[in-house]
């Protein structure tokens, strides 16, 4: 056989000419494509975080965030339910920008901002640029992660240390079976997000589910690598894992008790969906309905392509395992965020060519992509829904990050005031971590009791309920110095140890819904006594109110001046020994009744404008009581204060509203037979069965006053108008004393043809009134 020399043709020359031509062409447009859309991620990027650090210091700070700092104040090597990663971060921060607002959310826009980067340098891995570019956009109006990128939590580490393990890894893949330093940086990389968050431990369960589903990388178990990986990750985790060995492995009881498994586990299939559907508002509707979409529709393609396998399981283990957990309680839409970076990536591509050839799923896109920036930005600034009108009809979540500077501030004051009045010192003692850590922030002046003392403490406990049970306490006791004096008549409870706090004053501050001091406060100091009420209003609205007392009592006030000093001294006599506050109506009196009460810490006193009637003076004070139980008494002295203990035992008998009757009434005659009569007309046609309704002396659970109805005359039928909506009512005798000071404000006149107007209003309203009862999640009533 021969072998001949072949010459091209000119056409073939000049044909693989033109391709290598056409090639390099689309080459470098494609490169001048990339390079420009990584321009545009980066000045996109960088743009919303300096928008984002703009906006850091124009909130409080959550309650979280107040924690953790003083976690960052405390360095450890691992705290009651995290790691020790928010803390050390906390703590560089705050040492270069201070310990304030800017300071402690500084990384959080830095952290999101290095997340977004992540995510588009991964995705033009994965895809192209122009994906990751999108990436980038969704992943930014999504709420969730706008709230992430706000505020400093464990969730903004834990996100951008999951998606640098994910991308890492990949990168140790595509250079298998080569050695590279990338499984030594991905073990790091996947430790440090065990330190930011425990549920940084699932990546690893993902890194193993990928290497054993794909056959081509079971190679790696023989191979180095993977056992660098573990063995970085190892020392990482060895912290905590130390610290909760000292510390009765409360973290693992913690978690327990966060999962709602520690009673046991049943199912809840409302748990699910509810657990379903605040992922539709954490995410988005839209951008959610289209995840869950893309997530559902690649299944199939899981063991066709690598990168759906890839990116499945870097999903799924940890969204499976919030979910069965839901199936006892829901978790939070949170818990489970770091199973949707790949899951996101993955809708990207299961949505990026079905997008580009459809000019409706463009617009959907859009549409999905503006909802969640309109959602994103209000959840950041809810005021712009108050502009439009809007009014919230439940509390507005963002006011965990409201009113803690300015309720801080009058506690501070208010301890200043109570030290110079009693000449000494008081420690802060708070019913809550959430108060505690909020207020040691905010306080100017810290004042703690010693190293690592926190400068509020909270309620002593024998459990350990969150991580103060692991700092000094007020109450425990501490080694007294070789040959200091032992204080007399002391009683200690451990050898050679002393307290340093008995025989001091402390200020308790507590939540304004909250009826009485917890029983260790009582047990713990000589006495208690309230000393004030911090309320922080916005909008009009209560924000925040500390130290409410256990029963208000309202007294409605017009002319009453000669009776104000009797009054007060038989209320306080009354009243000795209860959680109360005096709240005095004054219905616009024109004589010196204001003037004649007596200011107390606990008194308060609210002033119409001009005479409006005991209807308006009551609804008003029962609006503005704080407390458990409120009072209703009037101030001609003709109720006697010392009936109110009788009335509140009823109370805590189970009665929801106790109603006096006057057994012996001390009127005239012709008073109390139109009395009589009017009385028993009234209760016939309301059907309340009360005999006595005018007697203004009456006591009920705060809740009952939202079943008043605002109007002229409504005193004369609270008990009508609390029986009708459910609400339990029993009558007393109580004591009737003959008016000592001017004269009734009542007469037959002003009162009979009104009040016979009212009782068939009244009639009509109850006979309409909405009457329903709610089942729980089991089918009982509730």
């Amino acid at each position: 056989m021969g072998a001949e020399y072949l010459r091209p043709t000119s056409e073939s020359v000049c044909g693989a000419c033109f391709q290598l031509a056409v090639s390099k062409l689309a080459s470098r447009r494609l490169a001048r494509l990339s390079m420009n859309t990584t321009r545009a991620v980066w000045f996109f990027v960088l743009t919303l975080t300096v928008i984002r650090l703009s906006m850091l210091a124009t909130t409080d700070l959550e309650f979280d965030e107040a924690h953790y700092w003083m976690w960052s104040e405390r360095l450890a090597p691992a705290y009651f339910s995290k790691g020790p990663g928010i803390a050390f971060v906390m703590r560089a921060s705050t040492a270069v920008f201070g310990a304030n607002e800017f300071g402690v959310r500084f990384f959080s826009p830095v952290f999101a901002a290095g997340t977004s980067l992540l995510m588009f340098y991964f995705a033009r891995r994965l895809f192209s640029s122009v994906a990751g570019f999108w990436a980038v956009i969704a992943l930014n109006v999504t709420p969730i992660f706008n709230i992430g990128a706000f505020l400093m939590t464990i969730d903004c580490l834990s996100v951008f240390f999951w998606l640098a393990a994910m991308f890492t890894f990949w990168l140790a893949l595509e250079r298998s079976p080569r050695f590279s330093w990338h499984w030594l940086i991905t073990g790091l990389l996947v430790g440090l997000g065990f330190l930011s968050k425990y549920t940084n431990a699932f990546e690893l369960i993902s890194i193993l589910l990928v290497l054993i589903l794909a056959p081509r990388l079971r190679q790696q178990f023989l191979r180095p690598g993977l056992y660098l990986l573990l063995g970085v990750f190892g020392l990482c985790a060895i912290p905590p894992i130390v610290w909760n060995g000292q510390h009765a492995w409360i973290t693992l009881t913690h978690l327990q008790s966060r999962g709602g498994v520690e009673q046991g586990f049943g199912f809840h299939p409302g748990e699910i969906l509810a657990f379903l559907g605040q992922h539709f508002l954490a995410y988005s509707p839209f951008l959610f309905l289209a995840l869950a979409w893309g997530v559902i529709g690649s299944w199939r393609r899981v063991n066709q392509q690598f990168k759906v396998l890839f990116l499945m399981w870097f999903g799924l283990p940890v969204f499976i395992f919030y979910l069965l957990l839901s199936i006892n309680k829901s978790a939070a839409p949170n818990w489970d965020a770091l199973a949707f970076l790949g899951f996101g990536l993955l809708a990207i591509y299961f949505w990026w060519e079905r997008v580009e050839t459809s000019l409706l799923l463009r617009l959907c896109a859009a549409v999905a992509l503006l909802v969640g920036l309109i959602m994103s930005v209000i959840t950041l600034d809810t005021d712009l829904l108050r502009s439009a009108g809007f009014e919230f009809s439940r509390r507005d979540p963002s006011d965990r990050m409201r009113g803690w500077k300015s309720a801080t501030g009058a506690v501070e004051k208010m301890r200043s005031d109570l030290e110079a009045q009693l000449g000494e010192k008081l420690f802060l003692i708070a019913d809550a971590r959430d108060r505690a850590s909020e207020i040691s922030f905010y306080l100017r002046d810290k004042r703690p009791e010693g190293p690592n003392h926190p400068p509020v403490y909270i309620v002593e406990s024998q459990d350990l309920v969150n991580q103060f049970s692991f700092w000094p306490r007020y109450d425990e006791f501490i080694e007294i110095k070789p040959g200091a004096p032992r204080p007399e008549s002391e009683v200690y409870t451990e050898e050679n140890g002393i307290n340093p706090f008995v025989g001091r004053d402390a200020l308790f501050i507590r939540e304004g819904e909250k009826g009485r001091v917890p029983h260790n406060i009582r047990v713990g100091f000589q006495s208690t006594e309230p000393v004030g009420m911090i309320e922080v209003r916005r909008y009009g609205k209560v924000l925040r109110t500390w130290s409410s007392p256990a029963v208000s009592v309202v007294v409605p006030l017009f002319n009453e001046e000669e009776s104000m000093s009797m009054l007060q001294s038989e209320l306080k006599t009354a009243l000795t020994g209860l959680d109360h506050e005096i709240i005095f109506v004054d219905d616009g009196s024109v004589d010196c009744t204001v003037e004649r009460i007596a200011t107390a810490p606990n008194i308060r006193v609210i002033r119409f404008e001009k005479n409006t009637g005991q209807s308006a003076a009551i609804y008003a004070g029962l609006q503005a009581a704080r407390g458990a139980t409120t009072v209703l008494i009037d101030g001609d002295l003709q109720n006697d204060p010392t009936d109110i203990p009788r009335l509140l035992a009823e109370i805590a008998g189970g009665a929801d509203l106790v109603c006096g009757y006057r057994a012996e009434r001390k009127d005239t005659l012709l008073k109390r037979l139109t009395s009589r009569v009017a009385n028993a007309v009234r209760s016939r046609f309301t059907k309340d069965g009360v005999r006595d309704t005018g007697c203004t002396l009456k006591a009920m659970r705060r809740e009952c006053a939202s079943a008043l109805v605002p109007f002229k005359g409504m005193h004369r039928f609270i008990p009508a108008l609390i029986k009708g909506a459910g609400y339990r009512l029993v009558e007393i005798p109580v004591k009737h004393r003959p008016r000592r000071f001017g004269q009734s404000k009542y007469g037959l006149g002003n009162r009979a043809l009104r009040a016979t107007v009212d009782m068939f209003g009244v009639r009509w309203l109850l006979s309409r009134r909405l009457n329903y009862k709610l089942r729980d999640n089991d089918g009982a009533l509730k």
